[in-house]
């Protein structure tokens, strides 16, 4: 047994690593074989819990007859548990299957090796040629409810060969060509096992045709297909999810698709060998992977949807959700160990050249909850990629995205706890800069923390008023500040006092617009003399309609404006034209104060109403009063009346000595008899009535030849007669 060399690595010294994450896989763990590791598989042969490495390694294996051997069992920390060193021969095939009891079976030249879980050899069966066995699989043929081992065996035309667990022959029974690939499944959805074979014409050549032939579990041929060359590997698979299974086969050049019975379907030319094929589930549907010079990812109709470079050759693959993201990723062995994420189309990884990665597994190792991805190369080593570092970091990333995505949205108590997780995942992944981010989204939301109890006070002091305002009937001071209150509960996310809020906004608009409806009603009820309650009530109303966003009663208000504003301007004109100046400017100003109160939309009317009260004022300066000419016509008129009673009084006089004196009460009684009234009966000219007292007055006056203050008093007398009151001068 060779020396196996244990080399524990940190993934942060794999100083070669490339592509677009050098710590997507960080090695965990590699080991010196001793000689090129053909293949690798995953058991739990010693039913810890943990499944171990089983390792097939070749030494000299170009050299005909000189090649033997070996089989590796490693642990979790890939310590060495035992290794089988006597095979003749390459391995080329591992399996392992329970046939009552855990066996692993090893096919080499002409022999198959049973070994146990312990490494012990249970049995070998010798298949009696001197050709490699490429091909087993475990199924219960026979239907006891234990595993058979089927196995591929023969050079040209060669057999399939069913061994019980004790390692006698079954059965046999002949296949076309050399077989590279066994399975068995229930293709047609009968409820009966199938088993499917796909070969080459003969070993290593696949310049030839191939066959994928169909056989029942007694061994009789269902049916064959053949294509242009030899078939290295195949899947059964419900390709189009129609219940039936299909068959992908891998040849040289070409992949294909077969139905379950068996007739071809497509085939899609890569110009290369196809060595491994996988199917891939996303979005609800399956795609077919193949390896070759370069990956092929085809769907259900063989139609190329992607294609990436995968290094010269591909060896070996394998589907799995790496990070647990829920999308399966691509695992290629190559000369390298790729990582490709379907979707974003692109290669997330890349490992170290190994020259050959002849296969690779990927499994929970040490049950730790990550998976890792194990390689066997050709340069003698075994290679263990731990994902714990790709989870954490996919992890920390995805819950940084979404902390941020929270925090915009508003919701931040979520997002911090999301930011806190991130944050500790970085911090263990030594990422300082997802760390300092973390820490600037912490922070924010930590101030806007401060700032939302500062809205939250706000918010309640803004609800209160509005209550208050509202019961006390101040119905647009309760409106505004419920919409204060709204506008900082619904940033707070505290919906139902929002919803409170604005049910207050409603119904205070409810009570202003009743308010309004009756403060209307009163300008209408107004009359032209009102000039101070008109302006008062239009101004409210328009501010009223203005805050509550009513533009039809708005507009409706203007109107009555408008019609006001019409009226005093009129009556100020009709004033005017009667030279009663005072009322004309008193009209005329009404009408200022009620234009004004819209000084923007009645600008024109505000300008004719400046150019009417400019027009009353120079009327007023150069225009003599009527009240003037009329005193002076009076005062004209009373001089005549004093002129004639001063001759009259002349008379009199000279007359006295010859009439008796004038008989002063009975002038006085006549007067008061208002016999006096109406016309005079000689001369029949109108006579004006006057007091008893002004009789006395006006003869006592005469007598004194105070004729200048009796005209005065006459004119007053007639003035109070008439009703008039003019401005003295």
């Amino acid at each position: 047994m060779k020396r196996i060399l244990l080399i524990a690595v940190l993934g942060l010294l794999l100083a070669p690593l490339a592509a677009a994450g050098d710590d997507y896989l960080s090695l965990k763990y590699e080991v010196d074989a001793g000689d090129p590791v053909m293949g690798v598989l995953l058991s739990d042969i010693d039913t810890d819990g943990k499944s171990e490495i089983l390792a097939g390694v070749t030494s000299g294996a170009g050299l005909t007859g000189g090649a033997y051997g070996e089989l590796h069992a490693y642990d979790d920390d890939l310590d060495l548990a035992w290794a089988y060193t006597n095979i003749f021969g390459p391995v080329h095939c591992i399996g392992a299957g329970d046939t009552g009891g855990l066996i692993i079976a090893v096919g080499s030249w002409n022999k198959v090796y049973a070994i146990l879980g312990s490494g012990q050899l249970k049995w070998g069966y010798n298949t009696g040629v001197m050709t490699n066995t490429r091909a087993l699989a475990f199924a219960d043929i026979n239907g006891d409810g234990e595993n058979e081992l089927l196995i591929a065996v023969g050079k040209d035309n060669s057999e399939i060969t069913v061994l019980d667990k004790s390692g006698k022959k079954m059965k046999s029974f002949g296949v076309k060509g050399f077989p590279y690939s066994v399975k068995v499944d229930d293709i047609d959805a009968d409820g009966r096992l199938d088993i499917i074979v796909a070969t080459a014409l003969r070993e290593n050549q696949f310049a030839y045709p191939g066959y994928i032939q169909r056989f029942d579990l007694d061994g009789n041929r269902v049916w064959e297909a053949r294509t242009e060359r030899g078939i290295k590997t195949m899947e059964v698979f419900d390709i189009d999810g129609d219940g039936k299974k299909e068959i992908i086969a891998g040849a040289r050049y070409d992949v294909y698709l077969f139905g379950s019975d068996g007739n071809p379907i497509w085939n899609y030319s890569t110009g290369w060998n196809v060595e491994a094929i996988k199917v891939l589930k996303t979005d609800g549907q399956s795609l077919i992977v193949a390896g070759s010079n370069d990956l092929y990812v085809l769907d259900k109709d063989g139609k190329l949807k992607w294609k990436g470079a995968a290094g010269p050759e591909v060896y070996s693959m394998e589907i799995s959700d790496l990070d647990g993201d829920g999308n399966e990723d691509i695992v290629v062995g190559s000369d390298r160990v790729y990582i490709y994420q379907y979707g974003s189309e692109r290669e997330i990884w890349k490992s170290q050249n190994y020259n050959s990665v002849k296969s690779v597994v990927v499994g929970d190792l040490n049950k730790d909850g990550y998976k890792e991805v194990i390689a066997g190369c050709s340069n003698n080593r075994i290679y263990v990629f731990e994902t714990r570092t790709f989870v954490k970091r996919t992890d920390a990333n995805g819950k940084d995205k979404k902390a941020n995505n929270l925090y915009t949205s508003g919701k931040n108590d979520e997002a911090l706890e999301l930011a806190k997780e991130a944050r500790a995942l970085y911090l263990e992944l030594s990422d300082n800069d997802g760390v300092a981010r973390c820490d600037s989204l912490i922070e924010s939301i930590n101030v806007q923390a401060s700032i939302r109890d500062k809205t939250r006070v706000e918010a309640d002091e803004y609800y209160e008023n509005a209550v208050s305002d509202y019961i006390a009937g101040n119905y647009l001071n309760a409106r505004d500040f419920a919409e204060k209150a709204t506008n900082r509960y619904t940033p707070l996310g505290d919906q139902d006092r929002a919803n409170n809020a604005t049910e207050i906004s409603e119904k205070a608009k409810e009570g202003a617009l009743l308010e309004a409806g009756r403060e209307y009603e009163r300008a209408e009820s107004y009359g032209v003399e009102n000039c101070t309650d008109i302006t008062i009530s239009l101004a409210k109303l328009l501010y009223l309609y203005d805050k509550l966003g009513d533009k039809e009663s708005k507009n409706k208000t203007k109107g009555l404006l408008t019609s006001f504003g019409e009226d005093f301007r009129n009556n100020s004109s009709a004033y005017l034209e009667r030279g009663d100046f005072e009322n004309a400017i008193l009209y005329a100003n009404c009408a200022l104060l009620v234009y004004n109160v819209e000084n923007q939309t009645y600008a024109q009317e505000i300008n004719e109403t400046a150019s009417l009260v400019a027009e009353i004022e120079k009327a007023k300066a150069v225009k003599i009063p009527m009240s003037e000419i009329i005193l002076t016509v009076l005062k004209y008129a009373a001089a005549m009346a004093v002129a004639a009673l001063l001759i009259y009084g002349a008379v009199r006089v000279k007359n006295h000595i010859r009439r008796p004196k004038l008989d002063i009460e009975k002038i006085g009684a006549d007067a008061a008899s208002g016999e006096d009234a109406g016309r005079d009966k000689t001369s029949g000219a109108r006579r004006v009535p006057v007091s008893r007292e002004l009789v006395h007055e006006t003869l006592k006056d005469i007598e004194k030849q105070d004729f200048h203050a009796k005209s005065d008093r006459i004119i007053k007398g007639k003035k109070a007669e008439a009703g008039v009151t003019f401005r003295e001068k």
